[in-house]
C-alpha cells in the first residue's frame, strides 16, 4: 500500500502537505507483486503502459513523487511532475534519485497556469488532487489545453460521499467522519457534476470506476480511531476486532482485502458512485470526427 504520512504545514507556503514514498524502489519481484495489489498502480497505470519514449505523461500534483516514480517503472514515456509545493518538489528530486534514477523530472508551478504549451503532453494521470483544489473547473481548462488532442487522461478524484458508501455514509450521518483528510478536501462533487466539468473543459469521460464499498475490510484502521469513541457498541467491537487481526496478519491481510477490492471495483464498481472516482477519457480531437 501506499506509505504516506501528513507533513507538518509549511507556514511559508501555508500548504496541506503530504509526504509518499514509490512502492517500487530497488526494482524487486516482491515490490512488483506488491504493486500490484495497489489501486492505484493496478487502476490508472494500465492507461500508460503501452506509450513510447517520444512521449511525455503530466503528473498533476505529484506530491513528493511516489507515484510518478513508480508509474516510470511501467512506461517508457518520460514523466512530469507538477507541484504548487516548492517543499514537496524538493523531496520529489531526491526521492527521484534515490529511487527512479533520475527518470522523472519534477517543477513547481504558481497553481494557475501549468508552464508548458498548448497540446504538449499525450498524457495525463493525477491522484487524490481535484478535492483540494479551490477553483476545480480552471484547472480542468488548464489540464485540457496542455492535452495533445486525443491524449488520454486517468485520474482518481475524491468526490461527494454517497449512499453507496454504507457504512462511511451511515457513520457520517451521526456525526462520525472517519476521513482524516476532510476538512482539506474543499472541492467535493457528485460523479454526475464531474463528468459535466470535465466536459465542459473539452474532455471526454470513458468510463469512471467507483472504490471503497470495501472499506472496512480493506482498512479498518481508517474507521477504528473514530468509531471507538463513539457509543456504537456492537460497531467498536467488530472494527476493533479487524483492526487487531490486519495489524497481526498484516502483510497477508492486506493482500487479501486488497485483492478483494479489485475484484469488487471491477464487478460492481463502473458507473456507480460511493466516495472517490477512477476516472478515464481523452481530450476530444476535431480531426477524428
Amino acid at each position: 500500500m501506499k506509505i504516506m504520512k501528513i507533513m507538518k504545514i509549511n507556514n511559508e507556503e501555508g500548504i496541506h502537505l503530504w509526504e509518499s514514498e514509490p512502492i517500487i524502489k530497488h526494482g524487486t519481484i516482491f515490490e512488483y507483486i506488491k504493486s500490484c495489489f495497489n489501486l492505484y498502480h493496478h487502476i490508472l497505470f494500465k492507461e500508460f503502459r503501452a506509450f513510447k519514449k517520444n512521449q511525455t505523461i503530466l503528473d498533476f500534483g505529484c506530491g513528493t513523487g511516489g507515484y510518478t516514480i513508480d508509474l516510470s517503472k511501467y512506461t517508457s514515456a518520460k514523466i512530469i511532475g507538477i507541484d504548487i509545493s516548492q517543499t514537496q518538489i524538493d523531496k520529489a528530486k531526491i526521492n527521484n534519485e534515490k529511487w527512479g534514477g533520475g527518470s522523472c523530472f519534477f517543477q513547481k508551478y504558481d497553481g494557475k497556469k501549468i508552464p508548458y504549451p498548448d497540446n504538449f503532453f499525450d498524457g495525463i494521470i493525477s491522484i487524490d488532487v481535484f478535492g483540494h483544489l479551490p477553483n476545480l473547473q480552471a484547472a480542468l481548462y488548464e489540464l485540457s489545453r496542455v492535452l495533445k488532442p486525443g491524449g488520454r487522461f486517468a485520474v482518481f478524484s475524491e468526490s461527494r460521499l454517497t449512499k453507496g458508501a454504507f457504512l462511511q455514509y451511515w457513520l457520517f450521518k451521526r456525526g462520525i467522519d472517519i476521513d482524516s483528510s476532510s476538512k482539506h478536501h474543499i472541492s467535493l462533487f457528485s460523479r454526475k457534476e464531474l463528468i459535466k466539468m470535465l466536459n465542459n473543459a473539452g474532455l471526454t469521460v470513458r468510463k469512471t470506476y467507483c472504490p471503497y464499498r470495501l472499506r472496512l475490510l480493506t482498512h479498518p484502521e481508517w474507521f477504528y480511531p473514530e468509531v471507538k469513541k463513539s457509543n456504537l457498541s456492537f460497531l467498536k467491537i467488530i472494527i476493533s476486532l479487524m483492526f487487531w487481526v490486519k495489524r497481526i496478519t498484516d502483510p497477508i491481510y492486506s493482500i487479501i482485502s486488497s485483492l478483494l477490492s479489485i475484484v469488487e471495483i471491477h464487478l460492481f464498481g463502473k458507473n456507480r458512485e460511493t466516495m472517490g472516482l477512477f476516472i478515464y477519457g481523452e481530450k476530444n480531437n476535431p480531426k477524428a470526427r
